[in-house]
């Protein structure tokens, strides 16, 4: 799904964190940590959770896509929104960013 955003001409970017509860997306702007969507989740969606996998801890783009951590990182390295590039593993957390 990546290499296909690195094809187009329209430029993507990672605009927040995203975390993934079955059917449900929290997403919350720039400068938000995955924490920050676990305690909405519970707080105002009454979400009950006991953990949440790392494959549904991500990011959101400003076309609405879900990435992962890698698939996010790469798009944040394409797009040099890492604000540490000598501090990162091939797997993006919201520290890298904002």
């Amino acid at each position: 799904m990546v290499e296909a955003l690195f094809k187009n001409n329209i430029t993507t970017k990672i605009l927040g964190v995203a975390v993934k509860f079955n059917k449900i997306m929290v997403c919350l702007p720039a400068h938000n940590r995955h924490s920050s969507c676990f305690e909405y989740a519970t707080k105002v969606l009454g979400i009950d959770y006991c953990g949440c996998a790392a494959d549904n801890q991500g990011f959101y783009t400003n076309d609405g896509l879900f990435l992962d951590r890698k698939q996010a990182f790469d798009l944040a390295k394409k797009e040099n929104q890492i604000i540490n590039p000598d501090n990162v593993s091939g797997i993006l957390f919201s520290e890298n960013l904002w």
